[in-house]
């Protein structure tokens, strides 16, 4: 478990359930906004579970080809309906859930929302976790890249999985294809509902 006052995170979309632990059991978090785009990561991917076990969603991006781009100038590529996509999925996976109805309404809207820069989508997603799982951890941002300790630094995704020991949860689908560890947050929120900050 991280012990340290503060901790460096990326963006993430629907950050993992040790993303929000590790914010959740620190005073401050920074998300850095000055380090450069990296594919494949939490950035614009996340998993959920449903019937047919994980799905992994992915946000597209705008991206010129070995190009580096700061993680703020991302741009969304909106041309597939992604929005409306992921949504159904979630709807999906989660609806048979027993706080997907409690919660439909904080999500929703922001998939129903156009954006142009992934990390405001990502932002405005992580202040609504945030406030559903009462974290009262003080979210700031990097007006420089940033280097830090080591241990204070979670900018690289396999540090964060290997931050924290996690509980298992109830989850839905669990009985069919086991109980899966370390996905998008909005499962346990799903699952859990007001009772998910004791699994962070």
């Amino acid at each position: 478990m991280n012990s340290s006052p503060h901790v460096l995170l990326p963006t993430a979309y629907l950050g993992t359930v040790s993303y929000y632990s590790l914010i959740k059991n620190t005073p401050f978090h920074t998300i850095e906004q000055h380090e450069n785009y990296l594919k494949q990561t939490i950035r614009n991917h996340c998993s959920i579970f449903g019937s047919n076990g994980t799905l992994t969603l992915t946000i597209p991006i705008h991206r010129p080809s070995g190009e580096k781009v700061r993680i703020t100038d991302v741009e969304i590529s909106n041309i597939d309906s992604w929005q409306r996509i992921h949504w159904q999925a979630i709807l999906s996976a989660y609806n048979s859930s027993p706080f997907f109805e409690y919660y439909e309404d904080y999500f929703r809207p922001i998939y129903e929302t156009p954006y142009t820069r992934l990390f405001d989508f990502n932002n405005d997603l992580h202040r609504i976790v945030l406030k559903l799982l009462k974290c009262k951890s003080s979210i700031e941002f990097s007006n420089q890249y940033i280097y830090l300790d080591k241990d204070c630094d979670y900018r690289i995704t396999k540090n964060i999985a290997n931050s924290t020991k996690l509980i298992e949860y109830y989850q839905v689908f669990a009985h069919k294809w086991g109980f899966q560890k370390d996905i998008s947050i909005i499962d346990l929120l799903c699952n859990e509902g007001p009772r998910a900050g004791e699994f962070v």
